[in-house]
């Protein structure tokens, strides 16, 4: 009490005492942690079931690094999943290292157990902000699959879609962004099973596009991307840059609409047969639809 009575503030004491609350947790395990989190705020982590075996892995594996000059303990021995030890071939007296390999799955995994936290507090303290919390989690596949992570985008995707989205729209570029990862993943008859759990009836150019370069329907493509610029839908630096289009910026198909395009510039305005503005450049990319 005396604590408080020297602070100057309702707002001054409330900062200390959050800050006491933050330092406490910070001393737990990542046990108590989590504990925390699912127990005391009440917030879901089921999500995270997959995750805690690796999570736990590379945290008893920082702690024997720091603390026991990376030899393996009973410790580590008795908190780590017996699947990892086995898989990492250990026991009680093995040194540990960490090479880039491990390095890269740590940090992805902390990564995904980090989105998953954010998410789930934020959508059940910030209910009022939930679009913004769906163009965070649609930004985080899309960045994956730009870098390339596509383990990363599947498992962001697997979560996602167990989220409530504002809008139908968000939840078809989530799936997409799944069935991209699978597809790159050579997962070929996932792809089709993630597709299949939409109604795709009445969607847009931009998802019909999408379906087509899923399925390697690049004529199809070719035949409505002309129509999906005109009708500002796709833009120029999407075909560009979007993973999406990866495939098809490698195909005939793509190179013949290209060439039709550089013949037609200085040409009427675009319309559905044919590209007339500047090749494939100078377009501001919109938004990170369909990535």
């Amino acid at each position: 009490m005396n604590e408080l009575r020297n602070l100057g503030s309702i707002q001054e004491a409330e900062a200390h005492l959050i800050s006491k609350e933050v330092e406490s947790v910070i001393r737990e395990d990542l046990e108590g942690q989590l504990d925390y989190f699912a127990k005391r705020l009440k917030v879901d982590l089921t999500p995270l079931h997959e995750s805690i075996p690796e999570i736990t892995e590379a945290f008893q594996r920082r702690n024997i690094l720091v603390h026991n000059n990376g030899i393996v303990n009973n410790i580590y021995l008795s908190r780590v999943d017996k699947s990892l030890v086995e898989r990492y071939g250990l026991k009680a007296g093995s040194s540990v290292t960490v090479d880039f390999g491990y390095l890269r799955d740590a940090i992805e995994c902390l990564f995904l157990v980090g989105t998953v936290v954010l998410q789930k507090c934020w959508r059940k303290w910030k209910d009022d902000s939930r679009e913004a919390a769906d163009r965070r989690i649609i930004d985080n596949t899309f960045d994956s699959l730009l870098e390339g992570r596509y383990l990363v985008t599947k498992r962001l995707a697997e979560f996602a879609r167990s989220l409530s989205f504002a809008s139908d729209s968000d939840t078809k570029i989530v799936v997409i962004n799944h069935a991209i990862a699978l597809k790159e993943l050579e997962q070929t008859d996932d792809v089709e099973n993630i597709l299949s759990s939409q109604d795709w009836s009445a969607c847009s150019l931009r998802f019909r596009i999408a379906l087509h370069l899923l399925r390697d329907e690049l004529l199809e493509v070719a035949t409505l991307l002309p129509k999906a610029v005109a009708a500002g839908e796709v833009e120029q630096d999407h075909v560009l840059t979007w993973p999406l289009f990866k495939g098809f910026r490698q195909s005939p198909q793509y190179r013949v609409l290209s060439a039709r395009l550089r013949r037609s510039v200085g040409g009427p305005l675009l319309n559905g047969d044919s590209l007339a503005f500047s090749p494939w450049a100078g377009a501001a990319a919109g938004a990170q639809v369909a990535g």
